[in-house]
C-alpha cells in the first residue's frame, strides 16, 4: 500500500511539473487546478512541487530579465500581462515573467518583515527573567 502511493504521488509530481512547463509557469492556475481536484495530501506536493520549479527558474538569465522587466511596469497587474503577451513566442521568458511575478506577489511587505525578525529574535532570546549581569569582563 505504501508503495502504491508513493509511486501515486511521484506520478503527480511529475503532472504538476509538466503543467507548470505546460503553462509557462502559472503558478497560481495550477494551485488552483489542484485545489479543484482536491486529491487527498496532495498540496504539499504541489507545492513542494513549485518551490522546486521556483529554484531552478531562478537560477536562469530569463529571470534576471523578468525581474528587470517587471521592475519598470512597477509590478502592475495589467503591464505584467502585456509583458507575458509580448514573449508569447519565448517560454522560457514568459516562465520566468510569472515566477518572478509570484515571488512578488508573495514576498512580505516591510510590516511582516519587520514581524518575522522581531519574532526570530524573540525565538533565540533567553526566556524568563533572567539577567546578564556579570563581575568578569569578556576576555
Amino acid at each position: 500500500m505504501i508503495q502504491n502511493k508513493n509511486d501515486f504521488l511521484e506520478s503527480e509530481a511529475r503532472q504538476v511539473r509538466v503543467r507548470l512547463n505546460k503553462t509557462g509557469g502559472d503558478i497560481p492556475g495550477c494551485r488552483n487546478h489542484y485545489l479543484l481536484e482536491a486529491i487527498p495530501g496532495m498540496q504539499p506536493v504541489v507545492e513542494q512541487v513549485i518551490r522546486e520549479f521556483i529554484d531552478e527558474t531562478r537560477n536562469s538569465v530569463e529571470f534576471a530579465h523578468a525581474q528587470q522587466e517587471l521592475e519598470l511596469i512597477q509590478y502592475e497587474a495589467d503591464g505584467f500581462n502585456r509583458l507575458v503577451k509580448q514573449y508569447a513566442d519565448q517560454p522560457r521568458m514568459q516562465t520566468a515573467l510569472n515566477v518572478a511575478f509570484e515571488i512578488w506577489n508573495n514576498s512580505p511587505g516591510p510590516e511582516e518583515r519587520l514581524r518575522q525578525i522581531v519574532d526570530h529574535a524573540d525565538s533565540i532570546a533567553p526566556s524568563g527573567s533572567e539577567s546578564f549581569t556579570s563581575c568578569q569582563a569578556p576576555t
